[in-house]
């Protein structure tokens, strides 16, 4: 199931099936589907510990009274083991909630916790850059081409189509801007200093401005309000010969 599951957030970013599964969660704004199963099964827990007299609470109630049962328990004792643990990384009471309004906050906890073995990987440097935390961020779903989206959602992974990526796997292609800049064709140098695309650049910044977002590659690749200027500058080199 988990391998369907990061194939298909792989497919909707339109990434290749070698990229990292933590990068496709962390671009998708995904939690890992352990995960994701896990704050489903919080929030039925929460629902039974605090929710209106159901045979639901009735059960849960059964089996905390009883020493036995509590210690056999297969789902309410590990959801509140797992509930605890979740409760320290966050600024309200996770144990006060007793309905689906507890998402939020369990899941906003999760990636707390992720986020900490996000940073122990020695891997996906680039990514890293770009997400200083594991984060729910929706995507954007609107897109202005095909392949302008596929290229947004590959060069934050660290892959793509940029010719210092693609010299990597194959030395014959040459490395520099495509424009004749004469520098390396990077995802720094295509959106912060190629001045081929001097004015899709300045339309941005005056964007991130407006949104009182610092002009740097995470918000350029995270925030959803810029996704299609974007892509229009990034069309510019895909279109030049």
């Amino acid at each position: 199931m988990n391998k369907l599951y990061i194939g298909l957030l792989k497919k909707i970013l339109g990434v290749p099936k070698g990229t990292s599964n933590h990068v496709t969660l962390v671009r998708c704004g995904e939690l890992p589907l352990d995960y994701a199963l896990a704050c489903n099964a919080l929030i039925w827990y929460l629902k039974a510990r605090n929710g209106p007299n159901t045979l639901l609470r009735s059960y849960y109630l059964n089996e905390k009274a009883d020493d036995l049962r509590w210690a056999l328990s297969i789902f309410f004792r590990p959801a509140e083991e797992l509930l605890t643990r979740l409760n320290d990384l966050v600024e309200v009471d996770l144990f006060s909630f007793k309905d689906t309004s507890a998402k939020f906050w369990i899941r906003k906890a999760m990636c707390w916790e992720l986020s900490d073995m996000w940073f122990r990987e020695n891997m996906s440097h680039f990514t890293k850059r770009l997400y200083k935390r594991w984060s729910c961020i929706k995507l954007n779903p609107l897109m202005l081409t095909k392949i302008s989206t596929t290229w947004y959602h590959q060069l934050p992974v660290g892959r793509g189509y940029l010719n210092s990526i693609q010299h990597k796997y194959y030395p014959s292609i040459d490395p520099h801007c495509r424009f004749g800049c004469g520098c390396d064709e990077t995802v720094d140098h295509i959106f912060l200093r190629c001045p081929f695309v001097d004015t899709e650049r300045l339309y941005i910044q005056k964007l991130c401005t407006s949104l009182d977002l610092p002009f740097i590659l995470s918000s350029i690749f995270i925030a959803p309000e810029l996704k299609l200027s974007v892509e229009r500058l990034l069309l510019r080199f895909i279109r030049h010969n």
